[in-house]
């Protein structure tokens, strides 16, 4: 991806007239002509890298995780045909057929806004991220009458649902030995590690 970017800035650099602004790399380099005719010392941080690198930010935050989520959404309605009834008759019975969605109408669309949280809680977003429910190998043989799942000396029950906390992706060994304002030991937790709410 990083390739495409540099050859489309390229591309962009090559065909720049400061006068027909096209885009957002065409403004990114106006505003780095602008503060470098004003002799300002910010202007030497307008580098290609960085408008690669923002760009590339802009790309994965916004298309890759608006597609990914798109299709994950398209799945659960492919799978749960039920659901697309109840959804569209309470967007019919919200909004109608006579006009836009409006900011307004989000908090009245209850079961639509609980259904894409379902989406969100059931499904695995990005493919580094493991699901949100707990599931195990007896699901496959439910003859089987007793089962669980032990994970880092946790019992995960079927079904039960579990968080990532928004640390657990970084590595701060510190953390073993910090108290948080409960005046609790926090737990350094490794990369990817899962813990049920109700155990958190």
């Amino acid at each position: 991806m990083e390739d495409i970017i540099f050859e489309i800035v390229e591309e962009h650099k090559s065909t720049y007239n400061e006068e027909n602004v096209r885009d957002i790399i065409d403004d990114y380099f106006k505003e780095r002509d602008e503060r470098r005719r004003k002799e300002d010392p910010t202007a030497k941080f307008f580098t290609d890298e960085t408008l690669i690198g923002t760009l590339i930010q802009m790309i994965g935050d916004g298309i890759f995780s608006v597609a990914s989520f798109i299709s994950l959404w398209m799945k659960k309605l492919a799978e749960h045909p039920e659901e697309q009834d109840k959804l569209y008759q309470e967007i019919l019975d919200v909004i109608g057929l006579d006009r836009q969605p409006t900011m307004e109408d989000k908090s009245k669309l209850t079961y639509f806004n609980a259904f894409i949280s379902e989406v969100m809680r059931t499904s695995d977003f990005f493919n580094l991220f493991p699901s949100l429910e707990c599931i195990n190998f007896f699901n496959l043989f439910p003859s089987l009458e007793w089962h669980q799942t032990i994970m880092f000396g946790r019992v995960l029950y079927n079904d039960a649902s579990v968080s990532i906390p928004d640390y657990s992706s970084s590595e701060f060994p510190t953390r073993i030995t910090k108290r948080n304002k409960n005046n609790c030991y926090e737990q350094y937790i490794r990369k990817f590690t899962h813990l049920c709410t109700s155990q958190t």
